[in-house]
């Protein structure tokens, strides 16, 4: 009776069915049934043994059952609730991460993408760690151009993939590697120096220097590379623009090279 009277109770007033201060009468009326059937049997006992002392004892037996029988469907239905809801939890969990992954990284390659890469840097400069150095990398490819006008999109496609895979292997755990957009790509490294950087330049453009298989034939790619170390008061943008005069200047001393920024050098 009591769901019931739930069901009827919502279908006319919805909001006093299930409001939260609503006292939920109907939901004692198990409870309510075994009390009166005692109540009953305590009525008759005076009397001594009979038929309605039997009878009143069997009619509590069997209140007493559909109450565990209730109580039994009612744990049943709670516990099938709670798998659905922990299954639709996780397939949102799921989905969220899907999409946080989608917004931060870069669909062709896989690496982390402008927005992403400026927020970890923005990071690294507030929260420093072991030597306190950040820097970064602005990797442009040399000649991408010429690959997508003599071979396609397909082919370009092929080589930003396979820069991309250099480029983690030339990096160490933990620094970071990210598309920019286009055929620019940008390195995080945390507590490094220019040293450091520069010995991971050399890396990335050994690794640049073997071809890049595409069906029947290879693609090559060069690449600028220009390195700024975080100084006083610089902030994620003030260094990538650092780095970026670097790969600039790098470009204009020839294919292939890294150039490290050196404000001197610029006036």
């Amino acid at each position: 009776m009591g769901p019931r009277l739930q069901e009827l109770l919502a279908r006319f007033d919805e909001k006093a069915a299930f409001g939260a201060r609503r006292q939920k009468s109907y939901s004692l009326l198990p409870y309510g049934s075994i009390a009166v059937a005692f109540t009953a049997v305590l009525t008759v006992i005076p009397e001594g043994p009979h038929a309605r002392l039997w009878g009143a004892v069997t009619g509590l037996g069997l209140i007493f059952a559909l109450v565990v029988c209730r109580q039994l469907a009612a744990f049943h239905d709670n516990r099938r609730l709670i798998d659905q809801l922990d299954a639709t939890l996780a397939d949102l969990r799921e989905h969220e991460a899907r999409l946080r992954h989608q917004a931060q990284s870069d669909g062709l390659t896989g690496l982390a993408n402008r927005t992403c890469f400026h927020e970890e840097v923005a990071a690294a400069l507030a929260t420093p760690t072991g030597s306190g150095l950040t820097t970064v990398m602005i990797i442009d490819l040399d000649g991408f151009k010429a690959v997508n006008d003599t071979l396609g999109h397909a082919a370009g496609d092929a080589l930003l993939a396979g820069v991309a895979d250099r480029l983690r292997v030339s990096v160490r755990t933990g620094d970071l590697v990210a598309r920019l957009g286009g055929d620019e790509f940008a390195v995080l490294l945390r507590d490094c120096g220019t040293a450091g950087a520069s010995q991971t330049a050399d890396r990335i453009l050994l690794e640049l220097a073997s071809p890049i298989p595409y069906e029947d034939t290879v693609v090559r790619a060069n690449a600028s590379i220009g390195i700024a170390s975080a100084e006083p008061g610089d902030d994620a943008g003030s260094l990538l623009r650092s780095a970026d005069l670097a790969m600039y200047a790098a470009k204009h001393a020839g294919k292939g090279s890294w150039k490290c920024y050196n404000p001197a050098a610029l006036l």
